[in-house]
């Protein structure tokens, strides 16, 4: 099966909004056994939305829709819609009872204008919303199948498990594509497409691809073949060859993010951890933070800014910051075994940088950051150069932190 997903709104083409349902919708599409061939992003003016309907029903038979289905007069998909098949647009006592629903659960009257998100071309199949008050439709155009459903992220992928997969399933006619996607931190995304050699192959099936963002690159694997089965084995011997050729730069073969990764074995290993910041300004802390649970395991976290907050805090010897200077090994060194100290955590682990615009010298750069990581077996410490914008450096730097974190628990370093 082809598909196409169509993005309505002036917003999305002017890249105020990023198309993050797009996204969704083609990744979701792969793991449903379609190829998705094209995306297309169009602005709220009807003729260009049925000029773009026509172009995806040309080549697809499945195109998703997104957008423009709400109260405003700006809203003008479902008018393009009923258009483009030459009927009118009906009230759907469904949706126009779902919306009443809607409004009177949170104490409130529909105005007269929100009833115009219950209208759905004459003959379409309302697509009910059960996160919001714009419905969906679906209908048949020159053979193929439109599923339209709101903007809203939260209730477009809502209807799209709800109303549309089922739907899809029917239509499906067997075999289908596997999907994994191998997080790697620790190295640049030419190296890792030099590692990976041959795998890379245009044409080749498995597909294998890359995608970096923030320092860390997403390789994702896609096998398709008539059999689910034959698909997802012909994957699984990809990923084993990528394990042997990468080792411990894989952080996680199951997508999760690297904190997660990181609490995981902090409860694996029954340890216990406390930070001390000074670039990253609390940024690992965040990050820690996100994982539910981590209460358990992170003890404490202290941003220690300034040379006095040092001292004072973690107990940084004054001669060490006079003679080697805050961003320096020694100081991390001193940060780490200091944090450790006041928390009473198996792990102490520190960052001290020149995250930017300003601040560095020829012997200590802007993007210098200075790490270490103090456990029972002792204290290490690393040095490393980032580039980008403060933003970048301080991102990259709170990673490569939680990263020493790991592969200090997985007995690497």
């Amino acid at each position: 099966m082809n598909a196409q997903i169509v993005s309505i709104g002036n917003e999305v083409v002017a890249g105020v909004i990023a198309d993050t349902n797009a996204a969704y919708l083609a990744a979701r599409m792969e793991d449903l056994g379609a190829t998705v061939v094209a995306h297309r992003a169009v602005r709220d003016l009807e003729n260009e939305v049925m000029a773009a309907l026509t172009a995806a029903c040309d080549s697809a038979e499945v195109v998703l829709v997104t957008g423009g289905l709400g109260p405003t007069l700006d809203d003008l998909t479902r008018e393009a819609a009923a258009k483009l098949a030459g009927v009118e647009l009906v009230e759907d006592e469904r949706a126009a009872e779902m919306l009443r629903s809607f409004f009177a659960a949170r104490n409130r009257v529909p105005h007269p204008v929100n009833l115009k998100q219950a209208a759905i071309p004459q003959d379409a199949t309302c697509l009910p919303n059960r996160e919001g008050t714009a419905a969906g439709f679906a209908m048949e155009y020159q053979g193929a199948k439109l599923f339209f459903m709101p903007g809203v992220p939260r209730e477009m992928k809502a209807m799209f498990e709800d109303e549309v997969v089922p739907r899809l399933r029917e239509r499906l006619t067997g075999g289908g594509n596997f999907r994994r996607t191998l997080l790697v931190i620790g190295m640049g995304e030419s190296d890792l497409g030099a590692k990976l050699g041959d795998l890379m192959q245009r044409g080749r099936n498995p597909e294998v691809g890359t995608m970096v963002h923030g320092g860390i690159i997403a390789v994702r694997i896609i096998g398709r073949d008539k059999d689910a089965r034959a698909a997802q084995e012909k994957v699984e011997a990809d990923v084993r060859r990528i394990r042997e050729i990468l080792g411990h730069s894989i952080i996680s073969e199951d997508e999760s993010p690297l904190p997660f990764v990181v609490a995981k074995l902090l409860e694996e290993n029954a340890r216990t951890i406390a930070l001390a910041e000074s670039c990253t300004g609390g940024l690992i802390c965040a990050m820690i933070t996100d994982v539910p649970g981590i209460s358990r395991f992170f003890l404490e976290g202290v941003v220690a800014y300034s040379n006095d907050a040092k001292v004072e805090i973690l107990g940084v010897p004054e001669a060490i910051l006079e003679k080697h200077g805050s961003v320096s090994a020694e100081a991390a060194k001193a940060m780490a075994r200091g944090i450790r100290n006041r928390a009473g955590a198996d792990i102490g682990l520190s960052v001290t940088g020149i995250a930017g615009p300003g601040g560095g010298t020829p012997q200590k750069p802007v993007g210098m950051v200075c790490f270490a990581l103090a456990d029972d077996r002792g204290v290490i410490a690393r040095e490393e150069r980032f580039g980008g914008s403060r933003t970048d450096i301080r991102d990259r730097a709170a990673k490569y932190a939680l990263n020493l974190v790991r592969l200090r628990l997985l007995g690497v370093v």
